[in-house]
């Protein structure tokens, strides 16, 4: 299923089309350069990370991000494995670990995909998605829209705006 989501949720600093004067591509390419910083002797890249790679093929649903995201100087192999929950963790350990980057119960279960969370206050919601793909879609997008907005880089030292996004200026 591919839809165009438009969204209106919008962070500080961040907007659609934030590229548009100077870089007409980077809104089409849509990287998340952290990811895209290719591994050097001695410090392997977070995109090498097992845990990440199977999160960085999603596909079917097209929607817009707001743009305008610095890019961090330094990608460790070792940060996906400490910021995503592990697969052994609770449903209870797995809200409080989506509450602590401000996400809700239900941006929880759609960003999960509902996979097994076996919380009885998540059938609904789950039933929810199931039957209304086009709702579930755009709570989707919303969701990465908003996940995206986490631990935002915002002119700071510790970032920069990449000329190539697999190397550090």
């Amino acid at each position: 299923m591919s839809m165009m989501v438009s969204m209106s949720l919008t962070m500080p600093s961040l907007k659609v089309d934030y590229y548009q004067s100077t870089c007409l591509s980077a809104e089409t390419i849509g990287c998340y350069a952290f990811v895209l910083l290719d591994s050097t002797l001695g410090n392997p890249a977070e995109k090498d990370s097992p845990v990440n790679n199977p999160s960085l093929r999603v596909g079917g649903i097209s929607y817009k991000v707001p743009s305008g995201r610095r890019d961090g100087k330094v990608s460790r192999e070792e940060e996906p494995i400490q910021n995503f929950p592990p697969p052994n963790i609770n449903a209870q350990q797995l809200d409080q670990r989506f509450a602590q980057k401000g996400l809700s119960l239900d941006e929880m279960v759609t960003l999960s995909g509902a996979h097994s969370v076996g919380r009885p206050s998540t059938v609904g919601i789950v039933r929810n998605n199931t039957r209304q793909g086009e709702t579930w879609a755009y709570k989707f997008a919303a969701a990465m829209v908003k996940m995206g907005c986490v631990d935002l880089l915002t002119r700071s030292s510790q970032d920069e705006i990449r000329k190539n996004c697999r190397f550090v200026n």
